[in-house]
This record gives structure tokens, sequence and C-alpha cells, in this order.
């Protein structure tokens, strides 16, 4: 509960960075993705973990946010869920696990899938920099497209010793994409 709390006030900063001060509303959707009621336009992600919540707010495009700590994941995880060559580069690397698993999830919440769609679908192709190379297949593919297409950007970090991925499928016009923020 704590984390979700969390979670919902850093979502209600972003949202105030981004458009003001005002008057707005959150809600889950079915999918369990956040939705903003009362300002037209802007769309909201959230990550928590540990009582901390993130989260990155828009108007152009479609957030998602993941934070997670850095963890060397046994095969039997990586089978499930990265491709085969994902295996291949990240088998031994847990930042490089890490970075990979928190750019999958925040794709799929960009898509506003969250985990109803696989992960595998999802392949992350290079993460050598702060941005991480992604390739969409299958469903998520289908979902990017049936959203409008538009560019994918994903970018890598840092907060406090965990590994953070925001992901943002945007309208590609050159537009300021989002304002984020973090709540211990």
């Amino acid at each position: 509960q704590a984390d979700r709390t969390a979670g919902r006030r850093a979502a209600r900063r972003a949202i105030v960075d981004l458009v003001g001060a005002g008057e707005f509303a959150l809600s889950s959707a079915p999918s369990g993705a956040p939705q903003v009621h009362g300002v037209d336009g802007v769309r909201v992600s959230i990550s928590h973990r540990e009582g901390q919540g993130w989260a990155a707010a828009t108007r152009h495009g479609t957030p998602g946010l993941d934070v997670e700590a850095v963890a060397l994941r046994p095969i039997s995880w990586l089978r499930t869920w990265f491709t085969a060559a994902e295996q291949a580069n990240f088998a031994n690397d847990p930042l490089a696990q890490t970075r990979a698993w928190c750019a999958k999830e925040a794709v799929l919440k960009a898509l506003g899938t969250g985990m109803a769609l696989h992960p595998k679908d999802v392949e992350i192709v290079d993460q050598r920099s702060f941005i991480a190379t992604v390739k969409l297949h299958r469903e998520a593919a289908e979902r990017r497209e049936l959203l409008g297409g538009g560019s994918l950007i994903v970018t890598l970090g840092m907060i406090d010793g965990l590994v953070a991925a925001a992901a943002l499928l945007g309208p590609g016009d050159g537009r300021p994409l989002a304002r984020s923020r973090r709540v211990a």
C-alpha cells in the first residue's frame, strides 16, 4: 500500500509540473494503467518499490516507466521472458539483465498493456548507452500500429542504485514530450 501511495503522489506531482496547478483525478484502467481525468490529453506512467514512487507525465505520446533493483536472474527466468538473442547477450550480467527487463516493462506500459502482452514480443537489441534499441514482434508490433505507430524512445539510467527505464511512444513531431517526478 505504501508503494502504491508513493506512486500516486509522484504521479500527481508530475502532472502538476506538466500542466500547473489544477483540478484532476487519477484512477486505474482495467489493465491497471493509471488514467488522468480533468486534464485533456495528459498520460502518466508510475513505478514504485520499497515505499518510493516515480512517475512520468506527458501530453504528447504515451509514457512507460519501470524501476528495478539489479539482480542476476536464473536461466529458467531468462528462458521464460527473454528471446534467445537476449539470453545470449545478457546471460551472465545482472546489470544488463535488469536494464533489459526494465526496458521491456517500460515499453509494455507505453503500449498500454503491461504484462498482458508477452515480454518476448519486446526485444532489447542493444543497450550499451543510455538509449535502448528495441524491436517489437507479434502482438507488441500490432499494438503499436493500432496506436498509430509513431516514435518509440527508450532511455535507461540509475536512480539511487536502482535501474530505471522510461519509454515514450510518441507522435515523433519534436514537441517537448514529458516531465517526471520521484517521491520518496
